[in-house]
């Protein structure tokens, strides 16, 4: 069963083989709640809350204390390509939405589905408990129509970067004035966190220092294209078209 929402500002396409229609709707609240805690447009979010109120992490919920730590980590784990703060103001929301994606997984296993495809705007976990394999066509960043690789796996996360579809959201914290000499990244992995963390990070990077940092990460793979339509790839895995 698929079933497809806009939520959080994007497009969610929820498919668990099999019947359940219940698990996919626990799933779908389960995401709206952390759009009402994390989202910075609404004003009521502890997000909000946080800033509006001057409040100190050690003084918010658990969970906003676990985000804050993980995001931190994977600050550093990037060398800082990768970072929650914008012009000094905590936003975790780079990280939230392959956290959310991790979240509803949870729920669908604990319901004994095992067999699923969560797709939170390009950003994807798949699980395969059998022979099922997921095709995915990775979207040429200069023609939306076109595909420039196609991806199959039983089990794992895709993340993509880039600023073709949303225009120039991604900064380089390090730099904000720079300007990325990639087009789009996609990252395939285990952990569909990571990978999104580390699809933000590449992209920010730029082309050169990426090809560094993806040497030591490789349980990550990565397909790069740069703003000439160079193709730079790190594993078969992706089957150029």
């Amino acid at each position: 069963m698929k079933i497809s929402r806009d939520l959080m500002g994007m497009p969610i396409t929820i498919e668990i083989i099999g019947y359940s229609k219940k698990t996919i709707e626990k799933s779908y609240k389960k995401l709206e709640h952390i759009n009402q805690l994390y989202s910075p447009y609404i004003s009521t979010s502890e997000l909000s809350k946080f800033w509006s109120q001057d409040q100190v992490i050690s003084e918010m919920s658990k969970e906003f204390r676990l985000i804050y730590d993980e995001c931190i980590k994977y600050e550093k784990l990037t060398g800082g390509y990768f970072s929650p703060f914008f012009e000094k103001r905590y936003n975790p929301t780079g990280f939230v939405k392959g956290w959310a994606i991790d979240q509803v997984s949870q729920i669908i296993e604990k319901d004994g589905y095992y067999d699923y495809c969560i797709n939170l705007s390009g950003d994807m976990k798949f699980s395969s408990s059998g022979d099922k394999i997921w095709r995915v066509s990775i979207q040429n960043p200069f023609d939306k129509n076109k595909s420039v690789a196609v991806l199959a796996l039983r089990n794992g996360a895709i993340a993509t970067s880039g600023n073709y579809e949303r225009g120039e959201h991604i900064k380089n914290p390090k730099d904000p004035n720079a300007i990325s000499d990639i087009a789009g990244v996609t990252i395939v992995g285990e952990d569909i966190i990571k990978a999104d963390v580390l699809a933000t990070a590449i992209y920010a990077m730029g082309l050169s220092k990426a090809k560094k940092f993806l040497d030591k990460e490789q349980d990550y793979q990565a397909l790069i294209i740069d703003k000439k339509v160079n193709i730079y790839q790190t594993s078969d895995c992706f089957v150029l078209v």
